[in-house]
C-alpha cells in the first residue's frame, strides 16, 4: 500500500494548506486520510509496519500543533492579551511624554520669542482629550475657538 498520498495530506495539514479539508482542521487520522482523498477510517493501527509509523507521525504533529496553538487555551490567550495591553500601555506612556516635552518646547520657544521682541504666532488652546469621548460631542464653535 501506497502511504505517499497520506504524508502529502499530513504535511499539508502541517503548513495549514490543506486541499480538500478546512484551514485550521485538527491534524488526526480522520482529516489525514480526507485530506489524502481515502476514506475516513481508512488509517488504522496494525494493518502494517508502515501504517504504525504514520499514525506515530500524525500524533507527533498533531502534539507540536496543539503546544503551538492558543486557539483553545484561555490561559495562553488571556496572557497574550495582557502583554499586548502592557506594550500599548507603554506606548502611550512614551507618547503622552512625547507630547509633553514638545510643548513645553513650544513654550520655551515662544518665551524666547518674546524676549527678543518677536511676533510670537498665536497657535490657539491645548485640546483636552480625555474630556471629548466622541467628535460629535464637539460643536462648531468649539473648532472655530480652538483654530483662532
Amino acid at each position: 500500500m501506497a502511504l505517499e498520498h497520506y504524508y502529502e495530506a499530513l504535511e499539508r495539514l502541517k503548513t495549514n494548506k490543506p486541499i480538500i479539508v478546512d484551514k485550521g482542521s485538527a491534524v488526526n487520522r480522520r482529516t489525514v486520510a480526507l485530506e489524502a482523498g481515502m476514506a475516513q477510517a481508512s488509517i488504522r493501527p496494525r494493518r502494517s509496519p508502515d501504517m504504525d509509523e504514520l499514525i506515530a507521525a500524525i500524533d507527533e504533529v498533531a502534539k507540536a500543533k496543539k503546544i503551538n496553538s492558543t486557539k483553545r487555551n484561555p490561559d495562553a490567550i488571556r496572557a497574550k492579551k495582557n502583554s499586548e495591553i502592557d506594550e500599548l500601555k507603554a506606548e502611550i506612556n512614551n507618547l503622552r511624554s512625547h507630547y509633553m516635552s514638545l510643548l513645553q518646547q513650544n513654550f520655551n520657544l515662544q518665551k524666547a520669542l518674546k524676549k527678543a521682541k518677536q511676533d510670537v504666532p498665536k497657535i490657539g488652546a491645548v485640546a483636552n482629550f480625555r474630556r471629548i469621548k466622541d467628535a460629535s460631542e464637539v460643536s462648531d464653535s468649539e473648532i472655530e475657538e480652538f483654530h483662532k
